[in-house]
């Protein structure tokens, strides 16, 4: 069983057309995932503001983007170019602009109000997201913010991932987690960024019913306020 992908595994990947085809398929599957989108969707715009200036690492086929975009302007970049392409067929927006490049490329310099990041850090190592993390804090103006989710560390997924291994032989395992003294110490390891906010996202399934009796989870707020608490660990660096 493969345990961890590596960088160049991981940008394979997602760069395989049939991917960048099913991934929104996929990433709406079950009730669960429908739920862990609109919760990343929800907590992405948690602390924007009115035409602010955005970088997006990650930017996939352009589920967060839809929702940020309504903030401000948005650059986004993915190692994926049939991603990018994808989003392009999505999205036609003078406030979006795409490029397919990596978080640890040269970024624009002091530009950026935000910078968020959802379901990229998970693929790293430490060495590597504290390279990532230095890359992005030089693309933000000094008052900048970095919004990003990490898998946290738990009793649940071990469970789940050893069950994996007896009955679903050759499953590929490609999410790091990482526990809140880990996420301290990665982010102390940075030049200038320090955590503002931590927020811990848990598996919550008493709050299921609510969501089917509502149906509108993404329109919602109260409700979401009350199930803000299903699978990762939100960090917000200042």
């Amino acid at each position: 069983m493969k345990i961890k992908y590596s960088d160049k595994d991981f940008k394979s990947f997602y760069k395989k057309d049939k991917h960048a085809k099913s991934y929104d398929i996929k990433r709406s599957s079950t009730l669960k995932k429908r739920i862990v989108r609109s919760l990343e969707r929800y907590t992405a715009t948690l602390f924007l503001r009115k035409d602010s200036k955005i970088i997006e690492v990650g930017v996939g086929t352009g589920f967060i983007t839809e929702r940020i975009i309504k903030y401000g302007t948005v650059f986004g970049i993915d190692t994926s170019n049939v991603m990018v392409q994808e989003l392009k067929n999505k999205i036609t927006n003078n406030s979006l602009s795409l490029k397919n490049m990596s978080l640890y490329d040269k970024l624009p310099s002091k530009k950026f109000d935000y910078a968020i990041s959802y379901r990229v850090l998970m693929h790293l190592n430490e060495n590597n997201i504290i390279k990532g993390l230095n890359n992005l804090e030089k693309s933000l103006k000094d008052s900048g913010l970095v919004v990003v989710d990490i898998p946290r560390k738990s009793l649940f997924k071990d469970l789940v991932q050893f069950l994996k291994k007896i009955f679903v032989p050759g499953e590929e395992v490609h999410n790091y987690t990482y526990n809140e003294s880990q996420i301290y110490r990665m982010v102390n390891k940075t030049e200038n960024l320090k955590i503002k906010t931590l927020l811990a996202i848990d598996h919550v399934w008493l709050f299921l019913p609510l969501y089917l009796v509502f149906n509108s989870f993404k329109d919602n707020d109260y409700l979401k306020r009350l199930i803000l608490m299903i699978e990762r660990k939100l960090n917000i660096f200042l």
